[in-house]
């Protein structure tokens, strides 16, 4: 939608039957997360796709669920699976995978992750399918602390949304 001509028009279009789960915009790329097929890097000034990336796929024939997409103040791309967090630098184009450990208390809490989302101080949320809440400074070495029913009064360890107000998130 073009708010100065207030029309709609076209800008890409994917072919019939996918399904686009997530989109966002980071410089002149639009990130584009698309159910079973991949995560698409499209530049906006040439409306072309750069790069598809699949890398979170465990195995091409089983294609795991993805759940969010979320870019950080670094620029990096965060995408939530249920095998995991998988961080992609778009620069270098690596990535690390991020999982639960028992021996590691600052790991992920739970493989399933549902939803990210950023607070009002840039720092990072993430809800996961029964481990609970994990929180990422990322001015600190990526480490995930952890509120789970048993440590907070958190209600229930499946978090799937958020929303955060002046004082708090919810």
């Amino acid at each position: 939608y073009n708010y100065h001509t207030q029309k709609v028009s076209s800008f890409f279009s994917f072919e019939k039957g996918l399904i686009i789960q997530k989109i966002k915009k980071s410089n002149n790329k639009m990130w584009v997360l698309v159910s079973n097929q991949g995560l698409f890097k499209i530049d906006i000034p040439t409306a072309t796709i750069e790069k598809k990336y699949d890398f979170y796929y465990d195995n091409p024939k089983d294609k795991t669920l993805t759940r969010d997409l979320y870019i950080d103040k670094n620029g990096e791309v965060w995408i939530a699976t249920q095998h995991g967090l998988y961080i992609l630098n778009p620069v270098t184009e690596e990535y690390t995978r991020y999982l639960h450990s028992k021996s590691d208390p600052f790991s992920l809490t739970n493989n399933s992750v549902w939803q990210i989302m950023e607070d009002h101080q840039k720092n990072v949320w993430i809800g996961t399918y029964s481990g609970g809440l994990c929180y990422v400074n990322l001015d600190e070495k990526i480490r995930f602390n952890t509120f789970t029913t048993k440590e907070t009064p958190l209600n229930h360890n499946l978090v799937s949304s958020f929303v955060e107000d002046e004082k708090y998130i919810w």
